[in-house]
């Protein structure tokens, strides 16, 4: 968790002199962003439904062939073992993030700092993945665009981490007052 912390500490310091989205936009993400990952952990428990019985299909199928008959075009021993790997990997971080995606729509709806902060581990979580699975792929495009992703992913996270956590809970105090 530490090592996370240090991570926002740093990454923080790089977004703060981007430019900033309108005022009135990052209160209606910050407001609504629970739903959002709403939406985003029933679409994948749906898409996991799909894909799991779907790769167990084609990867018995591409293996099947590929280890019984030796058959050059299908994708070989290897290919079917790195597109197990890959799948399993795959599957692996859709149900994890989707997991604690899960686990943060209550802090977010009263924009604890939690749900941001379990937010900004899914956006590690992905690139990791991303960046692994690049790797057994041998995709450099992928490790470009993971990179990319990671970084507009991470945009929208600080623009609404003043939104979540100490200073924002200071700053509804100091409304009421008034």
């Amino acid at each position: 968790m530490e090592a996370l912390t240090s991570l926002e500490k740093t990454l923080s310091k790089w977004y703060k002199d981007l430019p900033h989205l309108p005022k009135g936009f990052t209160e209606w993400l910050a407001e609504n962003i629970w739903w959002l990952v709403v939406i985003g952990v029933v679409l994948s428990v749906i898409s996991l439904l799909f894909l799991i019985p779907a790769a167990l299909i084609v990867l018995g199928i591409t293996s099947g062939v590929a280890s019984t008959y030796g058959y050059p075009g299908a994708m070989g021993v290897t290919g079917a073992g790195l597109a197990w790997l890959s799948i399993t990997l795959s599957i692996a971080a859709l149900v994890i993030t989707t997991i604690i995606e899960a686990m943060a729509i209550n802090p977010l709806k009263v924009k604890a700092k939690k749900g941001w902060t379990l937010l900004f581990a899914v956006a590690v979580i992905n690139f990791a993945f991303n960046i692994v699975f690049s790797l057994v792929d041998i995709n450099i495009f992928g490790i470009f665009t993971a990179v990319l992703w990671a970084a507009v992913w991470g945009y929208f996270l600080f623009e609404i981490r003043s939104y979540f956590g100490v200073k924002h809970k200071a700053e509804a105090k100091t409304a009421k007052k008034a």
